[in-house]
């Protein structure tokens, strides 16, 4: 995103955001503010979400509902080492004002409610023996899959994947999902279409058939049941009937 400095020269903001637990990583230095989504990386060593952006960056974290450790509802939190950024923000969630009934910027009421922050307190005490779990669940599918010609997830040995999803790539995905379900299992498509060919984000410059990957993913990414509570004995039958009908 860009925007006209006044001077003649462009400010950048990059926004980069990657499914299933990984981080983009930017080759370039020239934005002035990077931007990560973490969506579904919550569990990490003290310190490395800051470290992994450097300084001026922002992480954006969201324990939605369906993320490992979901609030009863909506909420989301940002993580940054630069103090003008964060006191930004703190006004910013607050209808832009920095003392009740001044308003400083147009704002937005982002702050997260009372009951989202009790459920969260309690789930967190568990989030660490969840995340092992799926991390397990995780090692075995690729176990599993190993030698199937099915293309598993990757994940970057220097990071902690937590695996809020496990998506695998199969083609005929209409047909692979219905066989699927007929034996009971459920699966779900993360996501179906790619930003880009959404109605509210479409721009000429990014027709469909501009980003090939993006798009060919979207039509082949298929999630498998994932959660701390799956046994080994149910996640050899999911991989059973995945073999089965591939």
């Amino acid at each position: 995103m860009l925007a006209n400095a006044g001077d003649g020269l462009q400010q950048g903001v990059v926004a980069g955001g990657k499914l299933f637990g990984e981080l983009v990583e930017f080759g370039f230095q020239s934005a002035d503010l990077f931007i990560k989504m973490a969506n579904e990386r919550e569990l990490v060593g003290e310190g490395e979400l800051i470290d992994r952006i450097g300084f001026g960056g922002l992480e954006l974290v969201a324990p939605r509902l369906a993320i490992v450790a979901g609030g009863a509802g909506e909420g989301g939190a940002v993580v940054t080492n630069n103090p003008a950024y964060a006191q930004h923000l703190r006004v910013l969630r607050d209808w832009g004002a920095e003392r009740k009934y001044e308003h400083l910027y147009k704002g937005f009421n982002y702050r997260m409610d009372g009951v989202q922050g009790a459920v969260l307190g309690v789930k967190l005490r568990y989030l660490e023996g969840w995340t092992e779990r799926r991390r397990a669940i995780a090692s075995q599918y690729d176990r599993l899959f190993a030698g199937s010609g099915i293309t598993t997830p990757w994940a970057d040995p220097l990071n902690r994947h937590v695996y809020h999803i496990y998506a695998i790539q199969v083609d005929d995905r209409p047909t692979v999902q219905a066989a699927l379900q007929a034996r009971g299992i459920a699966t779900g498509i993360h996501y179906p279409i790619p930003v880009h060919l959404q109605p509210a984000y479409r721009t000429p410059q990014f027709p469909a058939g501009s980003l090939p990957h993006t798009e060919a993913a979207a039509q082949r990414v298929l999630s498998l049941p994932m959660f701390a509570e799956l046994t080994d004995e149910q996640v050899a039958t999911v991989v059973a009937a995945v073999r089965a009908v591939v």
